[in-house]
């Protein structure tokens, strides 16, 4: 009955609050280049109820607030088990980190994973609406950037990330990598990636029964891949996220943030579709 109010509340506010207010006055308190501005987003799912969200340290430069290193992105359909034996929620080994990101200060546009939205503001509260979500946003100043507190490693240090860990991680995980093998092409046999779907959700409208799908795919290669195209004749989705599908083949890819798949790793994407255990096949990969 919480969700539910929280959800109508936020609907009520957005319906209000979409379009009719400006940014202007709560971004340009915060356009200072030498403050770090930590942001935080929570969004919530119209029609599955799904929540997500997001949080990281911003820089303002060359008139937009854009990010100093990768925004880390928790959701509800990534769940683990507790120690208790419950559901957990915001899985964080299973977040995504996202490198597309900015908030313009001259009209508040908003980009979020190559989307453009109007971000538009009451008071000292940011709001945006995109792919069936509604979203709140949060920003606030600081001298020096703060912890997260949400996904970064447990041992990072309280003033970091630019300078110490991405380049000690960076050097030693990609040439291993890299020059050892560097084939361009597809490589010859059945490509080795493993594919597990869960249902996260389902609903009943108007007589139909949809699925909320989470479908993780593990690189079960020796090597790390760079594109993958996948084929599903049955998904048939009414919606989906985090995931690529051409115009003209209709086929599935990583979305343009994920540059390198690395031996071992996994990526989930998701979608609703009311077809029961749709099937994913891999057409080709290329290696990195």
């Amino acid at each position: 009955m919480k969700l539910l109010y929280s959800l109508v509340a936020l609907l009520g506010v957005s319906s209000v609050v979409f379009g009719d207010t400006s940014c202007n006055q709560l971004l340009s308190s915060l356009a200072d280049p030498s403050k770090c501005v930590q942001v935080s987003i929570s969004g919530v799912h119209y029609q599955s109820l799904a929540q997500e969200g997001y949080k990281g340290n911003l820089v303002f430069s060359n008139g937009e607030f854009v990010l100093r290193e990768s925004l880390h992105n928790l959701q509800t359909y990534e769940t683990t088990c507790s120690r208790g034996g419950l559901v957990q929620p915001f899985s964080a080994d299973d977040q995504f980190l996202i490198d597309d990101f900015s908030i313009r200060l001259s009209d508040g546009n908003l980009r979020l994973k190559q989307i453009n939205s109007q971000l538009t503001c009451n008071g000292n509260v940011g709001f945006f609406n995109l792919s069936n979500f509604y979203y709140t946003v949060a920003l606030k100043s600081y001298d020096t950037c703060p912890r997260l507190y949400y996904g970064e490693p447990c041992n990072t240090p309280t003033v970091t990330p630019t300078t110490t860990v991405a380049p000690t991680v960076t050097p030693t995980v990609t040439p291993t990598t890299t020059p050892t093998t560097t084939p361009t092409t597809t490589p010859s046999g059945t490509p080795k990636i493993n594919y597990k779907l869960n249902i996260d959700n389902q609903w009943v409208t108007s007589g139909v029964t949809f699925y909320q799908y989470k479908l993780t795919l593990t690189n079960n290669e020796t090597t790390a891949i760079k594109s993958i195209e996948i084929h599903s004749d049955n998904w048939n989705p009414t919606e989906f996220w985090n995931i690529e599908r051409n115009a003209q083949t209709g086929n599935l890819g990583f979305p343009a943030y994920l540059s390198t798949f690395k031996v071992g790793e996994s990526f989930s994407f998701g979608f609703v579709s009311s077809t029961a255990n749709p099937t994913f096949s891999t057409v080709k990969i290329v290696r990195a």
